[in-house]
């Protein structure tokens, strides 16, 4: 098997959206997110990774990225290809997300990233690292990409913390939804897709995902996941994100 990242996301709200939706519609809007999960990552310097390897079951979206590091070897040459298979899980699913909120139907995503072996074949997958990002992708309250204990780890392991930083991510306390909290970093909509001066008008686009749907935004598990996302945009960009009766609206794209 591979050792090194994955990724598990889904989209929050995508059970019956064929109702509001054109199929055809939805179908493009998908094909346009593996584009971007495939996609190079251009301008960023990674050093050497192996390429990212994709899976798609309908909404829920696999990344795995090999480091050619083995699981459980101590420091050594070989240890920041741990920290850049995570660093280009990230960059790759920061593409996602922003892809998601570029045209109708916009998608809010949440998942997890973490750190082991995986194999990924076509559309199969499977080893320890798919298990574990199996069982944790939905656990957070809320529209967010988190790493993993054993990811974070890793993470910040590397000796120098600002090599990390220079990721698409915050760290940032994660509500989940058993009611507990888990520091940690989570992954922005904001990669290199996304120049600094429209990262305001993705995050009014995410939190607009959650009123799509006038019979599911008052309930109270879709307000709680909008005001948590809502704190965490505005720790990602260090400034308020306007409540929807403020929010500057713009036309789909």
């Amino acid at each position: 098997m591979r050792t090194g990242a994955v990724v598990m996301i889904d989209a929050l709200g995508f059970k019956g959206i064929w109702d509001g939706a054109d199929p055809s519609v939805i179908l493009r809007k998908m094909g346009a997110l593996k584009q971007a999960a495939e996609s190079d990552i251009k301008g960023v310097k990674l050093g050497h990774v192996r390429g990212a390897k994709v899976a798609f079951l309908s909404d829920t979206i696999v990344i795995g990225v090999a480091s050619g590091q083995p699981v459980g070897r101590g420091p050594g040459p070989n240890k920041r290809g741990n920290v850049r298979a995570i660093m280009q899980a990230a960059f790759q699913t920061a593409s996602v997300l922003a892809a998601a909120l570029e045209e109708a139907p916009r998608l809010a995503y949440r998942g997890c990233l973490t750190f082991g072996e995986f194999e990924i074949d076509g559309p199969f997958v499977l080893g320890p690292a798919i298990d574990e990002a199996a069982t944790h992708y939905e656990c957070a309250d809320g529209a967010f990409v988190w790493l993993t204990p054993k990811a974070k780890a890793i993470a910040d392991a590397d000796a120098d913390t600002s090599y990390f930083q220079s990721a698409p991510a915050v760290c940032f306390v994660v509500p989940l939804k058993a009611g507990a909290s888990f520091e940690t970093w989570t992954v922005t909509p904001f990669g290199w897709r996304v120049a600094a001066v429209d990262r305001q008008d993705v995050a009014e686009r995410l939190l607009g995902t959650f009123d799509r749907d006038p019979k599911t935004r008052d309930r109270m598990d879709v307000a709680v996941k909008r005001q948590n996302t809502r704190r965490f945009l505005e720790q990602a960009l260090g400034s308020e994100v306007p409540p929807p009766s403020r929010r500057r609206m713009s036309p789909a794209r």
